[in-house]
């Protein structure tokens, strides 16, 4: 299977993802409809690695995969679902694409890794584009307070997915198998979700109607488990910063999709927000060429009768230099 169909496949799948949860938003509270999708994709995905067979991990390594399944697939995925009430999907995804943002705070807060100038710029520029892409929805007023909630609903959930990010790179350092070690994630996740779900006082119910099991059947089959299969398998063959772009690949789909099945009437305000929003995230992507780009730059005095500082690129492999 080539790259590029990789990528297609996860960009396509986790971009339709975000309307497929709008069926998913009825009779069944939003925790056990995380709880049955992350419950039959870790089944599936901890089948296919007993089908190749796995070693066997050790009570901290499962404490690892336990606390990724909190924060990636129960309280993130809990968050997204809950955010849909209020937002459409298309700019759900777009808000939850500051992931990359969250990624280089919480690197610096948990891992001390550098926050660098080039990073922080990045991320202003987010938050100047989500205020661009909420512009005409804010100055409604009788829409405010639902768009709030569900701004910050889907910000909460970026931030518990960066926290997930973060316990994924300790098992990145312990050499985790990465299929058994995401299927471990997921059952933890789902178990997590139905405990909370019964300490909330909610029954267990299903629902049986079309679009409900379709919906479900499709979030388990492309955005769960081949969503992830090919992203897993890009980290793998290309790297995890050229496979980091599926990340910001999959908002576009959602914007069309939203636009396409949802009448979202996407205006030159929000596509401004939306550019910036994802050229942020890009910038945070690509920080260390950014920098590497600007540390090529610097001012050099000039004299004569326009005395001031002017800009010198250093080319020091250059012969014109």
């Amino acid at each position: 299977m080539t790259n590029f169909l990789l990528f297609t496949i996860a960009i396509l799948s986790w971009g339709t993802s975000w309307y497929a949860i709008k069926f998913q938003l009825g009779p069944v509270p939003s925790e056990l409809s995380v709880a049955y999708r992350f419950l039959a994709g870790g089944l599936i995905l901890l089948a296919f690695a007993k089908f190749k067979g796995h070693r066997k991990f050790s009570l901290k390594e499962h404490g690892l995969m336990l606390g990724q399944g909190l924060f990636l697939f129960c309280g993130n995925y809990i968050l997204i679902y809950h955010s849909s009430h209020f937002l459409s999907s298309g700019v759900a995804a777009v808000v939850f694409s500051t992931l990359g943002l969250f990624n280089a705070i919480n690197a610096r807060i948990f891992l001390r890794q550098e926050l660098s100038p080039v990073v922080l710029f990045a991320g202003i520029l987010s938050i100047f584009g989500l205020v661009f892409v909420f512009w005409q929805d804010f100055i409604a007023l009788d829409a405010g307070t639902q768009l709030i909630a569900g701004l910050a609903l889907a910000l909460g959930s970026a931030y518990l997915a960066s926290l997930g990010n973060m316990i994924a790179f300790q098992t990145k350092k312990l050499d985790l198998p990465i299929v058994p070690l995401t299927g471990y994630a997921m059952f933890y996740g789902s178990l997590i979700s139905l405990a909370f779900s019964s300490l909330r006082g909610q029954t267990l119910v299903f629902d049986t109607s079309t679009n409900y099991l379709l919906s479900i059947a499709f979030l388990v089959i492309f955005a769960t488990v081949l969503a992830f299969i090919s992203y897993l398998t890009l980290l793998r063959d290309v790297g995890p910063s050229k496979a980091a772009y599926v990340i910001y690949g999959y908002p576009a789909v959602a914007l069309v999709v939203s636009a396409m099945f949802e009448g979202y009437k996407i205006s030159a305000v929000n596509l401004i927000g939306f550019a910036l929003v994802l050229t942020g995230n890009l910038m945070i992507l690509k920080s260390k060429k950014v920098e590497t780009a600007f540390s090529k730059l610097r001012l050099r005095p000039v004299h004569g009768p326009y005395t001031g500082y002017a800009l010198k690129v250093s080319c020091k492999k250059s012969k014109a230099c």
